[in-house]
């Protein structure tokens, strides 16, 4: 009942998309070769959009270009956005370099630094480009893939909705060193650790809580930062 394009890559015809069929021992994902996935043709363009700026940001800040991308499902027979091909359940980008994020494996506390910040990095892009985005922060059902979705439009951080204070609260402690409990609720100390990342990104002049541009620019920063593993304020805006 959609209008649906069915594809096998998402922004570069080279970037094929890759199927997760198991995982390996570690946790990381084990995806087969091209596969298509079928598409709402809006959703696919946006989809897109987000892959060639996030190809942009790594190699800008680490050096990497993007190879193949990850997943467990786009358009499938089921309610919601899946069901109208509007919703891609992300698993895993694999870098031309063999470096990868992997979104079973890259956030847990097991992990590094460097591939936290990578997960909480692809996390913001996806924010930027889709209105819907939600992580392991998010439920225990997202722990193994980040669901995207365009059900509702990019905007400004909400402070009362739960997924974007996760990815808020992630992102003052993996990049400035806080110490906030995940646990999506905006309160004070929630508040107060985004303005110590807001004034370290030079943002002071910009409130993404407010302004859809904004956020998409505070969002980039997180990006930016994650990706090249750098301590918030070592990107500084220019008001």
């Amino acid at each position: 009942g959609y209008s649906a394009i069915s594809r096998d890559y998402l922004g570069n015809t080279a970037w094929y998309l890759g199927h997760r069929t198991a995982y390996n021992s570690n946790g990381t994902g084990i995806h087969g070769g091209r596969h298509s996935e079928h598409f709402n043709s809006t959703f696919a363009a946006a989809c897109d959009n987000w892959a060639v700026s996030l190809n942009s940001i790594a190699q800008a800040y680490s050096g990497r270009s993007i190879a193949w991308i990850g997943d467990v499902g786009v358009g499938v027979c089921k309610t919601g956005y899946h069901g109208q091909a509007r919703a891609m359940d992300l698993t895993h980008i694999r870098f031309s370099n063999g470096s990868f994020v992997d979104m079973n494996y890259s956030w847990r506390s097991g992990r590094t630094l460097a591939e936290r910040r990578l997960y909480v990095a692809t996390a913001a892009q996806c924010r930027r480009y889709l209105g819907t985005v939600l992580t392991c922060w998010y439920n225990a059902d997202h722990e193994n893939h980040i669901h995207m979705d365009n059900g509702t439009a990019v905007t400004y951080l909400r402070t009362g909705v739960r997924t974007d204070t996760t990815l808020v609260q992630a992102s003052c402690n993996l990049l400035n060193a806080e110490s906030l409990v995940i646990d999506g609720a905006w309160g004070p100390l929630t508040d107060a650790a985004y303005g110590r990342l807001r004034t370290k990104f030079n943002m002071n002049c910009l409130n993404p809580k407010t302004t859809t541009s904004h956020a998409q620019t505070f969002l980039l920063y997180i990006a930016r930062h994650g990706y090249a593993n750098a301590v918030a304020g070592t990107y500084r805006y220019s008001c």
